[in-house]
């Protein structure tokens, strides 16, 4: 099978692909690090994302690891392209310069959910509650 031809893509024609992209609940993280991606990209190109992990993991309240670990599976799916590698060493702090983009398959590729956004196929896998009669907690006050 050939590889897919990467197609770049503005900010908000991305923000839909991801939107409708159903992550499996261990990669769910992925889905938040990827919309505040955007938000640092340009809106007409999707060009100059450049948040850096640090910023990233700190918006998104996640660890730095899990932060490098969502974009490295983006890199990998042809989500974003890395149009520059940054650097720690010195005294800048350079930090990766990210294209927002989308594989020419990607409708094929991922399971999406429908363009409106209702997940009517049941893609979206709910965890199940402890104790799915527990309605609320009380405390004592005394």
């Amino acid at each position: 099978m050939p590889e897919a031809e990467l197609i770049l893509t503005g900010r908000f024609e991305w923000e839909k692909i991801i939107r409708r992209v159903v992550f499996p609940s261990n990669q769910r993280s992925i889905k938040l690090v990827a919309m505040m991606l955007a938000s640092f990209a340009d809106s007409r190109t999707g060009e100059n994302a450049r948040p850096g992990e640090a910023r990233l993991a700190a918006m998104c309240q996640l660890g730095q690891s899990t932060v490098r670990a969502s974009l490295k599976w983006l890199r990998e799916e042809g989500l974003i392209y890395r149009v520059s590698r940054g650097s720690n060493l010195g005294q800048a702090n350079l930090v990766d310069v990210y294209q927002l983009c989308a594989p020419s398959d990607w409708e094929s590729r991922f399971p999406l959910l429908p363009s409106h956004g209702k997940d009517s196929g049941g893609l979206i896998v709910r965890p199940r509650r402890a104790n799915p009669n527990r309605v609320a907690t009380t405390t004592a006050s005394q």
